[in-house]
């Protein structure tokens, strides 16, 4: 979700990239171009709330159009928020918060961003991942402290990621293999700022590493790069942000376990990073350590990832309202009737 607070009208990134980059799928009014002309314009109304959920791995959160938050489903950590650790089966309000624009949610932890751009967390936080200076759970929201001016967060594995109103970015948790690209191996608690990095419109976290989309249409990387997943064409493991090279054109990033998932701005996706079941959808099973584009795939509006370790698949909606998918289809996750592993996008049916 990318929104931003009135009264800035001195925005961190261009808003050439509108008109340079959307073409075609602009003219099909596409969710993307819907989504980056909310970024972009330079004086917009109140923070606009739009209803969304997330999942982490054994709880769900729901955004309610007034900015409030429920939650529902594991619990032994307090990761539902509503102040206890019992598994709750139907939805619980999340006691005293409002104003709620996102919520984002990884493992057993949730954070939710704030209409006054700041930040709340609650639940695991045995790496520091909830911010607040501590490695205490917490069964409530407790605040970042000192961070403000935020427009999106994200979150995946044991790390969480804020992009701020000026262009750059914080991260804060588990730092194992440089994913908070503060340089350094070493576990924060409290946000860190990733050096050097500026003119940044949104940011994707993989379960070890950290995506950054520049507002010039490329991307950066940093952290865990064990099969490619940062695209710099080696698996060198990255403590601070690296370009992906001759990627251009992005519009919208989405990272999962050790892989990365780009749209471009002409309606296509490029992928890298771990395929073992075919999550990068290029027809192969090889891991790729540079973008490679999905093959025959066009008018792409939205992309998702979803992953536990190697389980991994990949969703795109198209900007005519259907829907593709490919890769790991153990469950059926693919939503084609069947439990066969895709290499390539195939459709999901009666979905417009």
């Amino acid at each position: 979700m990318f929104e931003r607070k009135a009264g800035n009208t001195t925005p961190p990134f261009s808003p050439s990239l509108l008109k340079r980059g959307l073409g075609g799928v602009r003219r099909r009014t596409s969710y993307v171009s819907l989504i980056l002309f909310a970024l972009l314009t330079a004086a917009l109304p109140a923070w606009a709330v739009t209803p969304m959920v997330a999942a982490g791995d054994d709880h769900t959160v729901a955004l309610k159009s007034d900015g409030t938050v429920v939650a529902w489903g594991g619990n032994s950590v307090g990761q539902v928020g509503d102040g206890s650790t019992i598994y709750r089966s139907s939805p619980m309000a999340v006691p005293g918060l409002t104003g709620v624009v996102a919520v984002v949610a990884s493992g057993y932890y949730t954070v939710a961003l704030k209409s006054d751009g700041t930040v709340v967390a609650w639940g695991l936080n045995n790496y520091g991942q909830l911010g607040d200076g501590t490695t205490t759970n917490r069964w409530s929201p407790v605040a970042v402290p000192e961070l403000t001016g935020v427009v999106a967060v994200a979150a995946r594995g044991y790390h969480t990621v804020a992009l701020k109103s000026d262009g750059t970015v914080v991260a804060w948790g588990a730092n194992n293999y440089g994913e908070l690209g503060d340089g350094t191996t070493t576990q924060r608690s409290s946000p860190v700022t990733v050096p050097g990095l500026t003119g940044v419109v949104a940011v994707a976290a993989g379960w070890d590493h950290t995506v950054a989309l520049k507002s010039d249409g490329t991307v950066v990387a940093w952290g865990s790069n064990f099969d490619g997943g940062l695209g710099d064409g080696t698996t060198t493991d990255r403590l601070s942000p690296v370009t992906v090279p001759g990627l251009t054109g992005v519009v919208a990033v989405a990272a999962g376990s050790h892989r990365t998932t780009a749209l471009k701005a002409d309606g296509t996706v490029v992928a890298w990073g771990r395929n073992v079941q075919g999550q990068l959808g290029d027809g192969t099973t090889t891991t790729r350590l540079s973008p490679v584009v999905v093959p025959g795939l066009t008018g792409v509006a939205a992309v998702a990832v979803g992953d536990y370790l190697n389980l991994s698949h990949t969703s795109a909606l198209k900007a005519d309202g259907t829907v593709v998918a490919w890769g790991y289809n153990g469950q059926g996750q693919l939503g084609d009737g069947t439990t066969i592993n895709r290499l390539s996008p195939v459709a999901v049916p009666g979905l417009i």
